[in-house]
């Protein structure tokens, strides 16, 4: 999944299958929450951390690749 790919650059993330989770992972979910609650992450270091994702970086990779 695309979107997996993409959430494990970002520090503030955590990953649960809807679909299939015990109560350990909600254990888990409920102290990241609060281990986390406060924390903010500037504007700057997330867009640091996920520039390959930004959309003039895909364009430029689309069109890259269609014009080899």
């Amino acid at each position: 999944d695309f979107c997996l790919e993409l959430a494990k650059k970002y520090p503030l993330i955590f990953n649960i299958n809807a679909y299939n989770y015990t109560q350990e992972d909600v254990e888990k979910l409920k102290e990241f929450c609060n281990k986390n609650k406060n924390v903010t992450l500037p504007y700057e270091e997330c867009t640091r951390l996920l520039q390959d994702y930004k959309v003039e970086n895909v364009v430029d990779k689309i069109i890259n690749n269609v014009e080899i």
